[in-house]
């Protein structure tokens, strides 16, 4: 055996990239071609560099066929090639692929193996992602249709064999003709000439693929003219000599059969016009025979074929010259007048013109073409003559036209001769249709190819009938003024990520045999963030203006589906969807949130149990063998103007920040950056889907990089300079166009305030990061947080975070030096004590730098103009808890609101949960009081919007349980009875309070829930473990 010696290659880098290597043997012309995926990993290999060393070519046969391969420089043949140069792939199997010989031109070819004498197909190329079509043909001309569909996956291409059948034919010859049409692709030799039958379908597919797009059509004849596939509504037009007979009517009235040919008659004789010697004689019509061919030129002459030399119809010229029929001598109306044919000659029109009138061949005013002496003279070998036309004879037809005048045309071949060629896109399928122009192609049935059938829009005979609905057409229009809202809730952890709305919806659907369509307006469209910790209370709003234009719809989606029997094919004649222009909100949390709703941590997590996952582990079926593909004659995303803003969280979760890291999401923190998307179209492709969202999102993503100046110039570090010179120059417009020196004044206040917040909040959150302990991070983000963003809590903000800020810096050294000293004595002592001290200087500027942060800020919100505003939410976050038995519970707006009174009184502690909340406990002019009841505590409340007033407040493990009572009031002489709730607690000072209720229902059921909170406390406290 002996040893191949290889050579180094090239170097690569270890950053992350896809690329390939060929390794090359000494002496020798085997190649070998890896393909390079440097990727790193994720979760718990997420520093580590994963390199994957993969075969360039990976081939899968899915077909039912047995399949051979080989590189195209082996084939000497179009049937033999040395076997060992031959790949054979089993029906279901797979393996790399690598080119034998690395010297030639990488095609590689394909036959069916056990087909007899198949042959191999054209080269192809499969070093790019591409899906094409195989045309395979046996020694008959026959043809066996594959699909190839080429998909790169890290450094490997995936080549996926399957039988074609599965999909719409990519070409479909429509012969509406009535006479056969051959065809074959320009390039390919001529014994692959296909035949397309008259009147119907054939399925074709281009024999080579990456040969010239166009294709020769030749009509009978000879005639030919070459068509390009990819030019759609191109027309072109095609003839054939259309020969015709010149026949005697009666002598064709019965067909004779051999046993009485004999007894055939004069209604069985079959004659026509013949030519023998230049004389015109009477004989019996025989197909093929080229001396009883006629043909009608333009000038009224019948030009005789059989009198000239064959040539190609289309390259007829008048240096041949052509005879024609003609008289023997001068007419005589006493006399008969023999036929002959002569010469075209202009001197004698009046005797070589001719035309057919009556059922009679006619020269002159009343002379026509007849049978010498009568009936008698309808035999084989005698002379046709012109004689004067005869009413009465011994034999006439019903037309009073006697048998040896009765003449007619009889074509050699079907049809006017004229064939238009015409080029439409029927889905996904390239019809090439050849019409008559004399016909009416919408009238004829064509018979379907019985290998490959597939619906034609243009010819609707070809859908199965049995598929069609039972109503002709069915319209349904639904109007929504109100809407539709969509509520998302994730199980774990249980809380609203979001509710999407759409209000004033207008549906109309359209249902017809051939068709189905959909038409679908939305005036307003919003999507709510419905986190608890929200910073911004809004994902998406369509922006709303005072113009003329401000009933125009915020979102349009119109599309036509069009049938398809073959279930893997969906095609749409159009599909667009437009959307007005918007405000998106991009939030951090909101975004890691949504991944793991999406169930992206399960997918991680699956990954990282598998180190190794190369693209053989992962992707060991990367096909679906009946995955959709879908085609659009026309695929519309309209362009729309997006003002694009980035919130980044303060802190996340251990969880979110694993989903961060898999997900490898960094974002800058920017404002209102105004993104012009130019629109996404496509037409005429047939994929599927995967496809289309892959170019989608790169559609996008370029958007995105065209327009990083926008973003750099909003982000919040340089104080977003872009947005102040929007702001600057909305003022001046106004102070231009409407004189408003207000507009002027209060938005270059709000530019300046926006970029002094903006810096000023980036310098403090900085400058915390790095000199705060986590601790006193948590408790400047609490400070900071503003329940009611007016101007008012803006400033109270500012002065409590100044504050703290003061008090960090005069307690720094004590405090830090004292942990220090506690934690790492001697050492601790010092670096405490150099902390203390940085601490000193810093932390009041940290609070200086609030103050400032949060004093612009509410100068920016009393000149905010009404561009810069944000829709209120559509309805408050909805309360997931309180459902007896864990179940989600209907959307209530008491509970929600209960919620957030929840919130606003335990200082967003989301750790507790609402479980019921009466808004009407006690509503008189002594007392208003609310009831709050959680999974942590019993409150009772005034009823104060901002700030509620707690009048009795205790924890659930001190509550023993709570009973309503009634009691009885006398007032004015009047008994009245006064309702009570009487909870028993352990506390010392108050074991039995009372609470006053409204009424008796209220009462049993505000005790109702408290003991109901109670038992499941009780029961969470006495659980052994935590699901």
């Amino acid at each position: 055996m002996s040893t191949l010696v290889g050579r180094w290659c090239k170097s690569f880098g270890i950053h992350k990239e896809t690329t390939f290597r060929e390794l090359k043997a000494e002496q020798s012309k085997i190649n070998y071609v890896i393909g390079v995926n440097v990727q790193r990993g994720t979760g718990l290999y997420s520093c580590t560099t994963f390199i994957t060393l993969t075969p360039r070519f990976q081939l899968y046969n899915r077909s039912t066929h047995r399949l051979e391969f080989a590189q195209k420089c082996d084939i000497k043949e179009m049937k033999k090639t040395s076997s060992d140069k031959v790949i054979i792939a089993l029906p279901g199997c797979n393996f790399p692929f690598h080119w034998p010989n690395c010297e030639q031109e990488p095609l590689l070819c394909v036959r069916v193996a056990g087909e007899d004498f198949s042959h191999w197909s054209s080269g192809l190329p499969v070093n790019e992602a591409k899906s094409l079509y195989i045309n395979v043909r046996n020694e008959l001309g026959e043809m066996i249709f594959l699909r190839l569909e080429v998909i790169l996956h890290g450094g490997t291409y995936l080549l996926h064999f399957t039988d074609a059948s599965t999909l719409p034919p990519p070409i479909r010859i429509d012969n509406y003709s009535e006479v056969p049409i051959y065809f074959y692709q320009k390039g390919i030799e001529s014994q692959w000439r296909t035949t397309a039958k008259p009147q119907s379908s054939l399925a074709y597919v281009l024999d080579d693929p990456i040969g010239p797009q166009s294709l020769l059509l030749e009509a009978p004849g000879g005639n030919f003219i070459e068509y390009s596939i990819n030019k759609s509504g191109a027309t072109k037009s095609i003839t054939y000599a259309n020969f015709i007979y010149i026949a005697f009517k009666e002598t064709f009235q019965i067909v004779p059969s051999d046993c009485d040919n004999k007894n055939k008659g004069i209604e069985g004789q079959q004659l026509v016009l013949g030519v023998k010697d230049k004389r015109v004689i009477i004989t019996k019509k025989c197909t093929g025979d080229r001396s009883q061919l006629w043909l009608m030129n333009s000038y009224g002459q019948l030009e005789h074929e059989g009198s000239s030399p064959p040539t190609e119809y289309s390259k007829s010229t008048h240096q041949t010259p052509r005879l024609v029929l003609d008289l023997e001598k001068p007419p005589n109306p006493t006399d008969y007048t023999k036929l002959v044919v002569r010469p075209q000659n202009n001197q004698r029109v009046t005797t070589q013109t001719w035309r057919f009138e009556n059922g009679r061949l006619m020269c002159h005013a009343n002379m026509c073409v007849q049978a010498a002496n009568g009936v008698y003279g309808l035999q084989p070998g005698f002379d046709a003559v012109v004689g004067r036309m005869e009413t009465s004879s011994r034999a006439s037809n019903s037309e009073h036209v006697p048998f040896e005048q009765s003449i007619e045309i009889q074509k050699l071949r079907p049809g006017s001769g004229h064939l238009e060629v015409m080029n439409k896109m029927d889905g996904p399928i390239k019809s090439i249709q050849i019409h008559d122009v004399k016909f009416n192609s919408d009238e004829i049935i064509l018979a379907p190819d019985p290998m490959w059938n597939h619906a034609s829009v243009f010819n609707k005979g070809l859908t199965n009938n049995k598929n069609l609905p039972i109503l002709d057409e069915l319209m349904i229009k639904l109007t929504l003024s109100k809407g539709v809202g969509v509520s998302i809730v994730t199980r774990s952890p249980c809380e609203e990520l979001a509710y999407i709305t759409l209000e004033n919806i207008i549906v109309d659907i359209i249902l017809l045999p051939f068709a189905k369509s959909i038409d679908l307006q939305v005036r307003d469209l919003q999507i709510d963030n419905q986190l608890l910790e929200a910073q911004c209370p809004i994902v998406l709003h369509t922006w709303k203006s005072n113009t003329e234009n401000s009933d125009q719809e915020s979102l349009i989606l119109r599309a036509k589906l069009l049938p398809s029997p073959n279930k893997n094919a969906v095609i749409f004649e159009n599909f667009s969807f437009d959307i007005k222009p918007c405000t998106v909100v991009i939030e951090e949390k909101f975004i890691l949130k949504t991944a793991l709703f999406l169930g992206y941590k399960k997918h991680t997590q699956r990954h990282e149990k598998l180190p190794d996952n190369h693209i053989y582990h992962k992707y060991e079926n990367p096909f679906s063998k009946n995955a959709k593909r879908f085609y659009f004659e026309s695929c519309l995303i309209g362009s729309t103007q997006v003002r694009l803003s980035v919130l980044t969280a303060p802190k996340l979760s251990t969880e979110l920040v694993e989903i961060k890291k898999s997900l490898g999401l960094t974002l800058i923190k920017f404002e209102d950056a105004i993104i012009e998307f130019d629109k996404f179209s496509d037409r005429h492709h047939f994929e599927t889907l995967e496809v289309y969202a892959k170019a989608l999102k790169a559609h996008y993503i370029n958007q995105l990089k065209w327009h990083a100046a926008a973003i750099l110039g909003s982000v919040d570090f340089l104080g977003n300079p872009l947005g102040f010179a929007n702001d600057l120059s909305e003022g001046v417009s106004g102070l231009i166009f409407e004189g408003s020196v207000k507009s002027l004044v209060k938005n270059v206040t709000h530019g300046i305030s926006n970029s002094t917040a903006k810096l000023t909040e980036t310098l403090s959150d900085s400058l915390g990061r790095v000199v705060l302990d986590e601790h006193d991070n948590e408790t400047r983000q609490k400070i900071l947080e503003v329940a009611h963003p007016t101007s008012g809590g803006h400033l109270a903000a500012g002065l409590k975070g100044f504050g703290f800020g003061l008090l960090g810096g005069v307690t720094s050294i004590v405090r830090h030096t004292y942990v220090g000293a506690q934690s790492d004595g001697l050492p601790g002592f010092f670096s405490g004590l150099g902390k203390g001290i940085v601490g000193t200087v810093t932390k009041p500027l940290i609070g200086v730098l609030d103050l400032a942060s949060e004093t612009a800020t509410a100068v920016r919100e009393t000149s905010r103009g009404s561009h810069h505003y944000l829709p209120d939410r559509k309805r408050l976050p909805r309360c997931v808890t309180g459902a007896p038995g864990g179940l989600l519970p209907f959307y209530s707006y008491r509970q929600s609101k209960g919620q957030q009174y929840l919130y606003i009184i335990n200082r967003r502690n989301f750790g507790e949960k609402l479980i019921f909340y009466e808004p009407n406990l006690c509503n008189d002019k002594e007392a208003q009081l609310r009831l709050l009841v959680s999974t942590e505590y019993v409150r009772i409340f005034s009823r104060c919007e901002e700030d509620p007033a707690i009048m009795f407040e205790c924890h659930l493990s001190e509550v023993l349980s709570c009973h309503p009572i009634t009691t009885n009031t006398t007032i004015s002489n009047k008994v009245l009875p006064s309702y009570y709730i009487e909870i028993s607690t352990n506390v010392p000072k108050i074991t039995r309070p009372r609470v006053r209720c409204q009424t008796e229902d209220i009462a049993e059921r505000a005790s109702r829930c408290i003991n109901y909170a109670k038992a499941v406390y009780d029961e969470r406290e006495l659980s052994v473990a935590t699901f």
